[in-house]
């Protein structure tokens, strides 16, 4: 009857094995955080580099479509002349 009385006991020492565990959880939780940071970081650079080739193909499409109206107005200018 006694030991109901007393309720739960928690021992007040720590184990090796919670060292352990703790020690594992963190070191999990950093490799982790670290490989979510290179994937992130390779991310980034593939958005940098998907940029610049739109920036690219912008510039081309603009050279282009003037070299198209050029094209056309000279058509128009030996036609109409």
């Amino acid at each position: 009857m006694e030991d109901v009385k007393q309720g739960w006991h928690v021992g007040k020492t720590i184990d090796l094995s919670h060292i352990l565990t703790t020690v594992s959880m963190l070191i999990g939780l950093f490799i982790v955080i670290n490989a979510f940071d290179q994937r992130m970081t390779k991310i980034e650079i593939t958005q940098l580099h998907i940029v610049a080739d739109h920036e690219k193909d912008m510039v081309s499409q603009q050279t282009l479509l003037t070299e198209i109206r050029n094209d056309i107005k000279d058509l128009l200018g030996r036609s109409g002349g």
